[in-house]
């Protein structure tokens, strides 16, 4: 597998696999008499789920913070593609539901807050307590080869560059389970990712919502205001702010409109392109840290817990009681 988009997809899409399988195994292999209660979910904790722009998600970035405050500015910091009103929105629900302070424009989680992430945290560590899909050695080789890209990119690049890998290493759980531990992996390379294409496409001078919108007219998966606003209501802007997008990617000759609709431009092609490969070199500048026997074996050895999550996940038998 080469270093490119294609291997950091394959974290993510592992993370779910792993998670799934831990799952199965839990409720195959816990006796019911011994299994937690199922938690009772506030209504709020369904809006807009798996999405940026989620109660769930503001939690995860106030836990993150904690004890900061977290501020709408703070948070867009990384959630880039979120409306600035949906974003205040949010953090007053959870405001509303007393698990967050506010103090001016800063947001900071209360007691009741804190005791309710501790509880979905606890329900985690014990679903994962006793789920080896591989050895123990060779999970924790995966977790050494891990912490050493991590260090490593935060020691060779700026604060500001690491942003998003630093403050998602502050809820890194430490004396967790080893696949507890390799979930939160899968995290970090989402938030290191995002510090990458960040400093990537920023280089042009454009913010998140122009980079989403030109993302998604030379995929050609939209090609108007209308059809952005269709596709990306979740972000929290109008139709009006979609036009504003696309009339600033007009100005820089990365798209242009071709009667209603909008295309590329080579020079849009181009541009993009070089970004995601850009995107590319630094992310996985950090795994310069190990050598190219160990990189190789890394990746063979994340390829080989994803088999291994999967044969849990396709054979009702198997017992790792």
């Amino acid at each position: 597998m080469k270093k490119n988009s294609e291997l950091y997809d394959f974290t993510q899409t592992l993370q779910g696999v792993i998670y799934q399988a831990g799952m199965k195994h839990y409720a195959q292999t816990k006796p019911d008499d011994q299994k937690s209660p199922q938690l009772d979910y506030p209504p709020i904790m369904n809006i807009r789920q798996g999405y940026a722009e989620s109660v769930g998600w503001m939690m995860v970035q106030l836990y993150e913070f904690h004890p900061e405050p977290l501020t709408v500015e703070k948070f867009r910091v990384r959630a880039v593609y979120s409306a600035p009103r949906l974003s205040q929105a949010l953090l007053e629900l959870i405001a509303s539901e007393g698990w967050a302070n506010r103090d001016g424009e800063a947001y900071t989680l209360t007691d009741t807050g804190l005791n309710f992430i501790q509880s979905l945290l606890n329900r985690r560590s014990e679903t994962f307590q006793n789920f080896y899909p591989l050895t123990k050695d060779k999970l924790t080789q995966i977790l050494e080869y891990s912490n050493r890209i991590f260090d490593y990119a935060i020691d060779k690049n700026s604060e500001q560059a690491t942003w998003c890998l630093r403050h998602s290493q502050n809820r890194k759980p430490i004396n967790g389970s080893e696949i507890g531990q390799l979930i939160h992996v899968s995290s970090d390379y989402n938030a290191w990712r995002d510090d990458c294409h960040m400093q990537a496409y920023t280089a042009q001078h454009v913010d998140g919502m122009t980079w989403e919108a030109f993302t998604f007219v030379d995929k050609e998966q939209t090609q108007t205001a209308g059809t952005l606003f269709d596709a990306l209501g979740y972000r929290g802007w109008t139709v009006n702010e979609w036009q504003h997008a696309l009339d600033r990617l007009c100005q820089l000759g990365w798209i242009t409109r071709l009667g209603e609709t909008y295309i590329s431009t080579e020079l849009g092609k181009t541009i993009r392109k070089s970004i995601e490969e850009q995107t590319d070199a630094l992310f996985f500048s950090s795994w310069a840290r190990l050598s190219e026997e160990e990189q190789a074996n890394y990746i063979n050895l994340l390829i080989e817990l994803q088999d291994a999550c999967n044969r849990i996940l396709s054979d009702d038998s198997v017992d790792q009681s």
